[in-house]
């Protein structure tokens, strides 16, 4: 006879007493708070709250020393919070007087290299975050030194990194938010783009997909109003290394974000309104009946890479 799967002997016991999911808590924000600083400030500092009052109710009562750890261990972590609210906000306010300032003094330029990286610059991606495109938010930077020096080579690179990031990311959000503004007006032709960040491409499907140097390369079909008025063989659209955008055609435009490199630029295939590419992170799913609006950066990415 099989004895039930789910009988009593067979399942696993869980210490479920409140020592030990403080524990885990604990365990988790540390975690959150290494790896995504940013994100931590936004949605952990109440959890960490909750929890210290909780260890320290239950340290008072208890008289458990592995608790009084705990206690240590939760009171270490909200400095730690403490200190990364400091940062953003001390940053925040130097750029603002960036911002604010048509000619950066010594003093401000010092204060801007003298404040910490709010993250590590080596876990950001170069390939911007649906989310990134629509935020509003000011990105952290700082200008090029041209008197004095670094402090080391990790502050160069940070502060080079974030720069040529910026570079070629603001003409693409700048696009982004302006046509998400007055989109009716600019798919129906009412209204031009402005030059020198983005254009746009409607009704664009995925029609086939190969393997090509151990690479998957997808090809996609512009529609033909939009190919056929373009002279190829004379156009800089659509180069190979340009970065492109997709989002379902929709009300909810970049809800959802899609992010592609031209993978080669072939006169004969573009007269077709054919394009081959390559997705970069998380690609949609393959389904010829959809359509997206595909958006080009005009800043050359592949001189970025």
């Amino acid at each position: 006879m099989v004895p039930h799967l789910f009988s009593s002997s067979n399942c696993m016991e869980v210490d479920s007493s409140p020592g030990t999911i403080l524990s885990s808590i604990y365990l988790y924000c540390s975690f959150v708070c290494k790896k995504m600083p940013e994100s931590a400030l936004d949605f952990l500092s109440p959890l960490v709250a909750l929890s210290f009052g909780a260890i320290s109710s239950l340290s008072f009562s208890s008289g458990d020393s592995s608790l009084s750890n705990l206690l240590q261990q939760f009171t270490e972590l909200k400095s730690e919070l403490s200190d990364l609210m400091k940062k953003r906000e001390s940053s925040a306010t130097a750029r603002r007087k960036l911002h604010n300032s048509h000619e950066i003094s010594e003093e401000l330029l010092q204060e801007l290299h003298s404040i910490e990286a709010p993250d590590d610059f080596r876990q950001i991606p170069i390939i911007p975050s649906p989310k990134e495109l629509l935020s509003s938010e000011e990105t952290f930077l700082r200008p090029n030194l041209t008197r004095g020096s670094y402090r080391n080579a990790l502050h160069y690179l940070d502060t080079q990194f974030r720069l040529l990031r910026e570079d070629f990311l603001r003409p693409l959000k700048n696009g982004v938010q302006n046509f998400m503004t007055f989109k009716s007006d600019y798919l129906s032709g009412k209204k031009r783009l402005p030059i020198g960040e983005i254009r746009i491409y409607p009704d664009v499907q995925i029609v086939n997909a190969e393997l090509i140097r151990d690479e998957c390369v997808y090809k996609v079909q512009l529609p033909e109003e939009t190919y056929k008025r373009i002279k190829w063989d004379k156009s800089k659209r659509l180069l190979t290394g340009s970065l492109l955008a997709f989002t379902q055609a929709s009300p909810d435009f970049f809800r959802e974000t899609y992010f592609a490199i031209v993978a080669s630029r072939k006169v004969e295939d573009l007269s077709k309104g054919l394009l081959s590419l390559t997705w970069e992170g998380r690609q949609p799913t393959w389904d010829k009946d959809e359509k997206y609006l595909m958006v080009e950066c005009e800043v050359y990415f592949e001189s970025y890479m």
